[in-house]
């Protein structure tokens, strides 16, 4: 019975051990978290099984390769000292891998293996392909992505008919209940609720021109002859910084993807051109 017990409990910690490895590979490696992150619960523990039992099976066999490894140091200390020929090196030791279980040991170099990998694994992958994969599967997304890639402004309309153009920030984080997606405006208005027509009421864009217009460092004189004169408050975090970012931040704008009627790239001469040939009928 107490040999039972303390093989449930070996093999409990071999399994924690894994899986706390698995846990830091999944949520590390680009190229495999924010697919993970994009399943439903029961998808996604099993993409944690999956993991830990790759790490294990890794720590098994780099356990029973091990004196391999450590005859190969040994037989090239030899070799270089002239005690030992080339092929007495593969003659004289048993290559055959000494498979045992060993939960301790195993789960050890599981949990270790969870660690070192992803900084290795990442120096040769890229987040944002990483991303744009793990979108694909989304046409919203996707385009977002795109949109946020090209530098291209995005228009959104809204269920209460608020419409936003502007540059996107981020992709909503699939993993939160009420995902948002972050822009910095360039001009708000409203859809008309009877003909849709879009009427701009507000150009965000001319408050941000002075700052953002051009690449500009930031010069204090010069901040203050603009009209951040007229906010002490954040004139003062500018200074701070020795930054125009706290103007970004002030005009950040948070969407809720769930108020999101539509959204699409925005040209502003094609929408312009479009307007033109735009014929409004009335309802009757």
């Amino acid at each position: 019975m107490q040999g039972a017990v303390q093989a449930t409990g070996l093999a409990t910690l071999l399994l924690a051990l894994s899986l706390a490895g698995a846990f830091h590979l999944v949520e590390s490696v680009f190229a495999i978290k924010w697919r993970v992150k994009r399943q439903k619960e029961q998808a996604l523990y099993l993409a944690y099984l999956y993991w830990a039992a790759v790490l294990a099976i890794a720590a098994a066999l780099i356990i029973s390769l091990l004196p391999n490894l450590l005859w190969l140091v040994d037989a090239t200390r030899l070799y270089a000292s002239e005690a030992i020929t080339m092929p007495e090196i593969w003659t004289d030791h048993d290559w055959t891998p000494e498979f045992e279980y060993q939960p301790v040991s195993t789960g050890v170099v599981a949990f270790l293996l969870g660690h070192a990998l992803p900084p290795i694994a990442n120096r040769w992958l890229d987040e944002i392909e990483s991303i744009g994969r793990a979108v694909d599967d989304s046409v919203f997304e996707k385009t977002l992505f795109e949109a946020q890639l090209d530098g291209t402004p995005v228009m959104y309309t809204l269920k209460n008919r608020q419409v936003y153009v502007g540059f996107t920030f981020g992709l909503p984080d699939p993993s939160k209940k009420e995902p948002w997606i972050q822009i910095l405006p360039l001009k708000s208005g409203l859809r008309d609720e009877s003909t849709y027509k879009v009427n701009f009421r507000v150009e965000y864009s001319d408050l941000l021109a002075p700052f953002f217009g051009e690449e500009r460092d930031f010069d204090a004189d010069y901040a203050a002859s603009t009209w951040l004169a007229k906010s002490p408050e954040l004139l003062e975090q500018c200074e701070e910084e020795n930054s125009f970012e706290p103007v970004l931040r002030r005009f950040t704008v948070l969407i809720a993807v769930e108020e999101i009627v539509n959204a699409h790239p925005y040209d502003s001469a094609a929408y312009e051109a479009f307007q033109d040939l735009l014929v409004v009928t009335p309802p009757q």
